[in-house]
């Protein structure tokens, strides 16, 4: 198919049991819909590894052009005892400015990472698209990069670990061309600068929680929310942590613990109710916190 060409119809792939990578980014604002099932072999297993379905870009560092995608797309990936999924490493969607959650991206398997048991995947990229919610598998991923719009509202990440969570702004220009621009910036030696205000809740599960990435997120988050809208907003954030445990060792610099301060302040976010309908604290787990020399030394928490 030549660039810019519009299928018009979905593209079914058949006999690509042997396929380990699939690249329509030259072709992608003109797929309609594209079905993987047949890259499945019940002998074989899923041999694809990259599906690069996301529009070109152009540029470097903190900026970068495309021209998004209007089609209505989307991919299938499994039937009954198949999941040409399982085995992906690599997942471009970028540019699909119609995709507002992953339902719509996978032919209505909604929270399809996590149904999909898409436990291999490290590296997605969804600059330009309009996806609000994101998903980890249930099993864990080890991500290498998450890259999100700026407009997400949902993280939903178990067991799992990272080195770095990016959020890019979208502005639109005519003939659906679109700056795609930097909206946080990673730190160097972790952490995060301008999380995005629209990002309203934080579930961060299992063993999520006994990892310095996920201390360096949530206190880099409530500062952001802090800056941008003050103290009385937190508790129109949720968060959600139900194993954590962030002691010096964990962390590897005392200096990135939590003051007691900061964990007072995220008590005042939404925490998930038990099973019994009460409030909990949005932090499960142990905490070791950082004395700042002023009132009483305080050096670790447990929180119930």
């Amino acid at each position: 198919m030549e660039k810019g060409a519009s299928t018009k119809a979905p593209i079914h792939i058949y006999g690509a049991n042997f396929m380990e990578s699939i690249d329509m980014r030259d072709i992608a604002t003109g797929i309609d819909g594209l079905d993987l099932t047949s890259t499945y072999s019940e002998v074989l297993g899923a041999p694809l590894k990259e599906l690069l379905v996301g529009t070109p870009i152009v540029g470097s560092g903190d900026t970068y052009t495309t021209t998004l995608s209007s089609s209505t797309f989307g991919v299938s990936p499994s039937q009954t005892g198949i999941n040409a999924f399982e085995n992906l490493e690599t997942l471009d969607i970028r540019g699909h400015k119609h995709l507002g959650n992953v339902q719509q991206f996978s032919f209505g398997i909604n929270q399809w990472m996590r149904d999909l048991n898409m436990s291999q995947l490290k590296n997605f990229y969804a600059m330009g698209s309009n996806l609000t919610n994101f998903y980890s598998s249930d099993s864990g991923n080890t991500f290498n990069i998450i890259e999100l719009p700026s407009i997400v509202t949902s993280l939903n990440i178990k067991n799992s670990t990272w080195n770095t969570i990016e959020f890019w702004d979208t502005t639109e220009g005519d003939n659906d061309s679109a700056t795609l621009t930097r909206h946080s910036t990673a730190i160097t030696g972790g952490g995060y600068v301008n999380i995005p205000s629209t990002l309203r809740e934080v579930h961060f599960l299992g063993s999520t929680g006994r990892t310095r990435e996920s201390l360096l997120f949530v206190r880099d988050w409530l500062k952001s929310i802090i800056e941008t809208e003050g103290t009385a907003a937190l508790s129109n954030y949720t968060l959600e942590m139900d194993d954590v445990f962030w002691s010096s060792d964990v962390i590897g610099n005392d200096a990135d613990l939590l003051t007691y301060d900061e964990l007072a302040l995220i008590a005042q976010m939404n925490g998930l109710p038990d099973q019994q309908g009460r409030k909990v604290h949005p932090i499960r787990g142990y905490v070791v916190l950082k004395y700042e020399g002023t009132g009483t030394e305080l050096t670790a928490a447990q929180l119930t």
